[in-house]
Protein backbone atom coordinates (compact mmCIF):
# COMPACT_ATOMS: atom_id res chain seq x y z
CA UNK A 1 0.00 0.00 0.00
CA UNK A 2 1.56 3.50 -0.93
CA UNK A 3 -1.07 5.35 1.49
CA UNK A 4 -2.33 5.31 5.20
CA UNK A 5 -4.22 3.12 5.54
CA UNK A 6 -6.25 3.68 8.57
CA UNK A 7 -7.62 0.89 11.15
CA UNK A 8 -10.43 1.29 13.48
CA UNK A 9 -11.27 -0.56 16.72
CA UNK A 10 -13.69 0.66 19.50
CA UNK A 11 -11.86 0.50 22.14
CA UNK A 12 -8.18 1.19 20.70
CA UNK A 13 -9.02 4.24 18.25
CA UNK A 14 -7.60 5.06 15.02
CA UNK A 15 -4.34 3.21 13.54
CA UNK A 16 -1.99 4.11 10.68
CA UNK A 17 -0.45 1.53 8.51
CA UNK A 18 1.65 2.22 5.65
CA UNK A 19 3.95 -0.37 3.21
CA UNK A 20 7.36 0.75 2.55
CA UNK A 21 8.81 -2.24 0.83
CA UNK A 22 7.05 -4.74 1.46
CA UNK A 23 7.16 -4.26 5.15
CA UNK A 24 4.22 -3.09 7.62
CA UNK A 25 4.99 0.51 9.36
CA UNK A 26 2.21 1.32 12.44
CA UNK A 27 1.66 4.47 13.73
CA UNK A 28 4.31 4.72 16.65
CA UNK A 29 2.01 7.40 19.07
CA UNK A 30 -1.14 5.89 18.22
CA UNK A 31 0.32 2.84 19.84
CA UNK A 32 1.91 3.81 22.35
CA UNK A 33 -1.17 5.98 23.26
CA UNK A 34 -3.52 2.61 22.91
CA UNK A 35 -1.31 1.00 25.17
CA UNK A 36 -2.17 3.68 27.89
CA UNK A 37 1.68 5.24 28.31
CA UNK A 38 1.82 8.06 30.09
CA UNK A 39 4.32 10.00 27.43
CA UNK A 40 3.82 7.91 24.16
CA UNK A 41 7.04 9.80 22.66
CA UNK A 42 8.74 8.93 25.33
CA UNK A 43 7.79 5.56 25.42
CA UNK A 44 8.70 4.70 21.57
CA UNK A 45 12.21 6.40 22.28
CA UNK A 46 12.83 4.16 25.42
CA UNK A 47 11.46 0.46 24.01
CA UNK A 48 11.68 0.77 20.21
CA UNK A 49 14.67 -0.11 18.16
CA UNK A 50 15.23 3.44 16.07
CA UNK A 51 16.18 0.60 13.43
CA UNK A 52 12.72 -0.74 12.72
CA UNK A 53 11.35 3.34 12.50
CA UNK A 54 10.58 6.03 9.86
CA UNK A 55 9.32 9.03 9.91
CA UNK A 56 6.59 9.12 6.77
CA UNK A 57 4.89 12.38 5.22
CA UNK A 58 1.02 12.11 5.39
CA UNK A 59 -1.80 14.24 4.57
CA UNK A 60 -3.68 15.94 7.07
CA UNK A 61 -6.53 19.61 6.99
CA UNK A 62 -3.69 21.81 7.64
CA UNK A 63 -1.01 20.15 5.39
CA UNK A 64 1.32 17.74 4.72
CA UNK A 65 2.77 16.70 8.47
CA UNK A 66 5.39 14.06 9.77
CA UNK A 67 4.81 10.68 11.43
CA UNK A 68 6.75 8.19 13.19
CA UNK A 69 6.36 4.95 11.90
CA UNK A 70 7.38 1.35 13.76
CA UNK A 71 7.93 -1.77 12.80
CA UNK A 72 5.94 -4.88 14.29
CA UNK A 73 8.56 -5.93 16.17
CA UNK A 74 8.81 -2.47 18.11
CA UNK A 75 4.84 -2.51 18.26
CA UNK A 76 5.66 -5.93 20.48
CA UNK A 77 8.44 -4.04 22.64
CA UNK A 78 5.86 -1.90 23.33
CA UNK A 79 3.42 -4.37 24.38
CA UNK A 80 5.37 -6.41 26.53
CA UNK A 81 6.80 -3.27 28.01
CA UNK A 82 3.36 -2.03 28.58
CA UNK A 83 2.41 -5.34 29.83
CA UNK A 84 5.72 -5.70 31.97
CA UNK A 85 5.55 -2.60 33.73
CA UNK A 86 2.26 -1.42 34.34
CA UNK A 87 1.03 -2.50 38.17
CA UNK A 88 -2.29 -1.77 37.06
CA UNK A 89 -3.79 -5.11 36.05
CA UNK A 90 -6.41 -3.21 33.59
CA UNK A 91 -3.28 -1.93 31.38
CA UNK A 92 -2.22 -5.16 31.62
CA UNK A 93 -5.03 -6.57 30.39
CA UNK A 94 -5.13 -4.26 27.80
CA UNK A 95 -2.30 -4.59 26.22
CA UNK A 96 -2.86 -8.29 25.40
CA UNK A 97 -5.77 -7.75 24.12
CA UNK A 98 -4.40 -4.90 21.92
CA UNK A 99 -1.52 -7.63 20.99
CA UNK A 100 -4.52 -10.02 19.79
CA UNK A 101 -6.09 -7.47 18.12
CA UNK A 102 -3.02 -6.67 16.19
CA UNK A 103 -1.95 -10.16 14.99
CA UNK A 104 -5.43 -12.06 15.32
CA UNK A 105 -6.92 -9.16 12.80
CA UNK A 106 -4.95 -6.32 11.37
CA UNK A 107 -2.06 -8.20 10.09
CA UNK A 108 -3.88 -11.00 8.76
CA UNK A 109 -6.44 -8.67 7.03
CA UNK A 110 -3.81 -6.96 5.80
CA UNK A 111 -1.73 -9.64 4.30
CA UNK A 112 -4.76 -11.33 2.69
CA UNK A 113 -7.03 -8.52 1.00
CA UNK A 114 -4.20 -5.94 0.86
CA UNK A 115 -6.39 -3.79 2.99
CA UNK A 116 -7.66 -3.58 6.37
CA UNK A 117 -11.54 -5.42 6.49
CA UNK A 118 -13.51 -5.06 9.69
CA UNK A 119 -15.37 -7.57 10.88
CA UNK A 120 -18.92 -5.69 9.98
CA UNK A 121 -17.23 -5.19 6.62
CA UNK A 122 -16.60 -8.98 5.95
CA UNK A 123 -19.91 -9.98 7.19
CA UNK A 124 -21.78 -7.30 4.64
CA UNK A 125 -19.53 -9.15 1.74
CA UNK A 126 -20.79 -12.30 2.83
CA UNK A 127 -24.51 -11.39 3.03
CA UNK A 128 -24.97 -8.87 0.95
CA UNK A 129 -24.26 -10.18 -2.67
CA UNK A 130 -24.34 -6.57 -4.39
CA UNK A 131 -21.89 -4.88 -1.66
CA UNK A 132 -19.28 -8.02 -2.30
CA UNK A 133 -19.62 -7.29 -6.12
CA UNK A 134 -18.94 -3.86 -5.34
CA UNK A 135 -16.18 -4.38 -2.79
CA UNK A 136 -14.33 -6.74 -5.41
CA UNK A 137 -15.15 -4.65 -8.19
CA UNK A 138 -12.99 -1.73 -6.04
CA UNK A 139 -10.00 -3.89 -5.44
CA UNK A 140 -9.43 -5.03 -8.96
CA UNK A 141 -9.66 -1.33 -10.12
CA UNK A 142 -6.79 -0.34 -7.42
CA UNK A 143 -5.15 -3.29 -8.39
CA UNK A 144 -4.52 -2.63 -11.89
CA UNK A 145 -4.50 1.22 -11.01
CA UNK A 146 -1.27 0.08 -8.79
CA UNK A 147 0.05 -2.43 -11.75
CA UNK A 148 -0.23 0.68 -14.30
CA UNK A 149 1.77 2.95 -12.32
CA UNK A 150 4.15 0.25 -11.25
CA UNK A 151 4.81 -0.70 -15.41
CA UNK A 152 4.87 3.25 -16.30
CA UNK A 153 7.82 3.58 -13.69
CA UNK A 154 9.15 0.50 -15.11
CA UNK A 155 8.98 2.21 -18.37
CA UNK A 156 10.55 5.34 -17.18
CA UNK A 157 13.56 4.26 -16.07
CA UNK A 158 15.77 4.09 -19.26
CA UNK A 159 14.92 7.67 -19.50
CA UNK A 160 16.04 8.78 -16.39
CA UNK A 161 19.20 6.94 -17.69
CA UNK A 162 19.33 8.47 -20.45
CA UNK A 163 18.98 12.25 -19.03
CA UNK A 164 22.21 11.41 -16.73
CA UNK A 165 24.08 9.87 -19.45
CA UNK A 166 23.40 13.51 -21.39
CA UNK A 167 24.76 15.65 -18.27
CA UNK A 168 27.78 13.56 -19.08
CA UNK A 169 28.19 14.55 -22.40
CA UNK A 170 29.10 17.70 -24.19
CA UNK A 171 27.47 17.09 -27.48
CA UNK A 172 24.76 18.92 -28.90
CA UNK A 173 22.40 16.79 -31.52
CA UNK A 174 19.84 17.48 -33.75
CA UNK A 175 15.88 16.98 -32.89
CA UNK A 176 15.62 13.76 -34.84
CA UNK A 177 19.00 12.75 -32.79
CA UNK A 178 16.97 12.94 -29.69
CA UNK A 179 13.52 11.33 -30.73
CA UNK A 180 15.42 8.69 -31.77
CA UNK A 181 17.43 8.00 -28.62
CA UNK A 182 14.15 8.81 -26.62
CA UNK A 183 12.71 5.79 -28.65
CA UNK A 184 15.29 3.68 -28.26
CA UNK A 185 14.87 4.10 -24.54
CA UNK A 186 11.10 2.86 -25.23
CA UNK A 187 9.29 6.16 -25.85
CA UNK A 188 8.29 6.42 -29.18
CA UNK A 189 7.99 9.63 -30.81
CA UNK A 190 9.19 10.64 -33.92
CA UNK A 191 10.74 13.69 -35.18
CA UNK A 192 7.79 15.56 -36.08
CA UNK A 193 6.13 14.81 -33.38
CA UNK A 194 8.37 15.96 -31.13
CA UNK A 195 9.08 19.27 -33.10
CA UNK A 196 5.34 19.72 -32.80
CA UNK A 197 5.95 19.09 -28.50
CA UNK A 198 8.39 21.86 -28.50
CA UNK A 199 6.03 24.14 -30.44
CA UNK A 200 2.90 23.19 -27.80
CA UNK A 201 5.68 24.26 -24.98
CA UNK A 202 6.61 27.73 -26.78
CA UNK A 203 10.36 26.44 -27.76
CA UNK A 204 10.14 26.55 -31.41
CA UNK A 205 8.89 28.68 -33.64
CA UNK A 206 5.70 27.99 -35.47
CA UNK A 207 5.88 26.44 -38.79
CA UNK A 208 9.53 26.47 -38.46
CA UNK A 209 12.02 24.73 -36.76
CA UNK A 210 14.14 27.56 -35.58
CA UNK A 211 14.11 27.55 -31.59
CA UNK A 212 12.77 30.56 -30.15
CA UNK A 213 15.12 33.28 -28.16
CA UNK A 214 13.66 32.35 -24.59
CA UNK A 215 14.68 28.61 -25.60
CA UNK A 216 18.48 29.73 -26.56
CA UNK A 217 18.97 31.76 -23.67
CA UNK A 218 17.68 28.96 -21.31
CA UNK A 219 20.45 27.27 -22.91
CA UNK A 220 18.63 24.57 -24.18
CA UNK A 221 19.26 25.26 -27.94
CA UNK A 222 22.34 26.55 -30.22
CA UNK A 223 21.72 26.88 -33.54
CA UNK A 224 24.85 26.83 -36.63
CA UNK A 225 24.79 28.56 -40.16
CA UNK A 226 25.99 27.25 -43.12
CA UNK A 227 25.91 27.52 -46.64
CA UNK A 228 23.61 24.55 -48.84
CA UNK A 229 23.84 24.30 -52.60
CA UNK A 230 20.10 24.03 -53.84
CA UNK A 231 19.53 24.06 -57.78
CA UNK A 232 22.39 25.45 -57.80
CA UNK A 233 22.51 28.17 -56.03
CA UNK A 234 24.00 28.37 -52.98
CA UNK A 235 21.89 29.75 -49.93
CA UNK A 236 22.30 30.57 -46.22
CA UNK A 237 20.51 27.98 -43.73
CA UNK A 238 20.25 27.35 -40.14
CA UNK A 239 20.84 24.13 -38.20
CA UNK A 240 19.10 23.84 -34.69
CA UNK A 241 20.49 21.76 -32.53
CA UNK A 242 19.50 20.49 -29.00
CA UNK A 243 22.30 20.91 -25.97
CA UNK A 244 22.90 18.63 -23.54
CA UNK A 245 21.02 20.35 -21.11
CA UNK A 246 18.38 20.75 -23.21
CA UNK A 247 18.40 16.85 -24.15
CA UNK A 248 17.83 16.49 -20.16
CA UNK A 249 14.97 19.38 -19.87
CA UNK A 250 13.21 17.51 -22.60
CA UNK A 251 13.66 14.21 -21.66
CA UNK A 252 12.49 14.95 -17.79
CA UNK A 253 9.49 17.74 -19.46
CA UNK A 254 7.93 14.13 -21.29
CA UNK A 255 8.67 11.71 -18.28
CA UNK A 256 6.76 14.04 -16.31
CA UNK A 257 3.50 14.28 -19.07
CA UNK A 258 3.99 10.39 -18.25
CA UNK A 259 3.02 10.27 -15.19
CA UNK A 260 0.37 12.69 -15.18
CA UNK A 261 -1.40 10.34 -17.51
CA UNK A 262 -1.32 8.09 -14.80
CA UNK A 263 -2.90 9.52 -12.39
Amino acid sequence: MSEVKMFNHEVFGELPVIEVEGKNYFGANEVAKSLQYAKPHKAVTDHCDEAGALTWGVSSPTGKKYKKFITIGNVSRLIVSAAKQSKNLEIREKAKEYEKWIFDEVLPSVHEHGAYMTGETLEKALTDPKFLVQLATTLKEEKEARIQAENKIHEQEPLVNFAESCLESDDSVLVREVAKLATEKGIKIGQNQLFEKLRDWNLIMKDKTEPKQGGVNRGYFEVSQGVKEINGEKRLCRTTRVTPRGQVYIINRIKKELEMAVV
